[in-house]
């Protein structure tokens, strides 16, 4: 995979997030979930709601499972999970959201 592309799926899952006031680390990274075809990106957060986490899953997919752990007494880990072609599917998506001076409307 090229790294641009690996970037893109990366910042379409960030962006998904984003919208659901997780504030993730800039370092965040797609990692191995226990096989080469399942991929997964762990966010941390101090609390979260079911309405966050269903926003996220219908988002991306119902092939994407969202798993929660404890980190700590204050924060909580959330995982996404998925086979690794979700993921990679999701780098198509990224340029189809119009965005800034280039959405839709001519940038007015």
């Amino acid at each position: 995979m090229k790294s641009s592309d690996y970037h893109k799926i990366v910042a379409q899952v960030l962006e998904i997030v984003e919208k659901t006031q997780f504030n993730p680390d800039r370092n965040v990274e797609i990692k191995e979930a226990g096989s080469p075809d399942i991929w997964k990106m762990v966010f941390q957060k101090k609390d979260t709601s079911l309405d966050e986490l269903q926003g996220i899953m219908k988002q991306l997919g119902s092939n994407f499972i969202v798993n929660i752990s404890a980190k700590d007494k204050n924060a909580l880990l959330i995982s996404i999970e998925a086979p690794s072609d979700d993921f990679i599917r999701l780098k198509d998506k990224a340029g189809q959201q119009p965005r800034g001076m280039f959405d839709q409307n001519g940038g007015q």
